[in-house]
């Protein structure tokens, strides 16, 4: 059973937790209405949600939260060597400049 404390004493202390638990984590907003907290925003991480989900409920003075964090994990930055041999795709063709005939399907035999 929660106890009785003001809306803005749950959500300080909710993101206090935050903070401390996940420092990289300002995209959490947190919202109040009595006893009942809405976190909002952006996490990295399934794990992430369930977590700050946890946080809140752990805090004081809290009866429910409703969770509508979204996952939408970092993309990481573009390998420059992954990019060029996806781009020169299949590397065992020949570039069009040195004239091979290479792959190219067999010319009729003229006779």
């Amino acid at each position: 059973m929660a106890t009785h404390a003001e809306p803005t004493a749950i959500k300080a202390e909710i993101e206090r937790v935050l903070r401390r638990v996940r420092p990289e984590a300002p995209e959490i907003d947190v919202a109040c209405s009595g006893d009942e907290v809405v976190l909002k925003g952006f996490v990295r991480s399934l794990a992430d949600r369930e977590r700050a989900e946890r946080a809140a409920r752990q805090s004081e003075g809290v009866a429910a939260v409703r969770n509508e964090l979204i996952v939408a994990p970092v993309e990481t930055p573009a390998d420059p060597v992954y990019e060029a041999s996806v781009e020169s795709f299949p590397a065992s063709d020949p570039p069009s400049w040195v004239g091979s005939d290479a792959g190219a399907p067999p010319k009729p035999s003229e006779g």
